[in-house]
């Protein structure tokens, strides 16, 4: 299979954020929480659930 890029429409993402580390990974309360929460999004145009972490400049220069 090859890659390619495709454009979609323009989509809202909700979501809930929290500042964490490696070293105090609170990932599964995260997901748990907001999965516990996800009925209550209306008109949902996909059953899919996204997963994304940002890191700061200089993250990995400590690992």
């Amino acid at each position: 299979m090859a890659p390619k890029i495709i454009e979609l429409k323009p989509r809202k993402v909700i979501g809930i954020y929290q500042e964490m580390s490696l070293v105090d990974n609170q990932t599964y309360e995260l997901w748990k929480s907001f999965r516990v929460r996800s009925s209550e999004i209306k008109n949902r145009i996909s059953e899919d659930f996204i997963s994304l972490q940002l890191f700061t400049n200089g993250y990995f220069d400590v690992l």
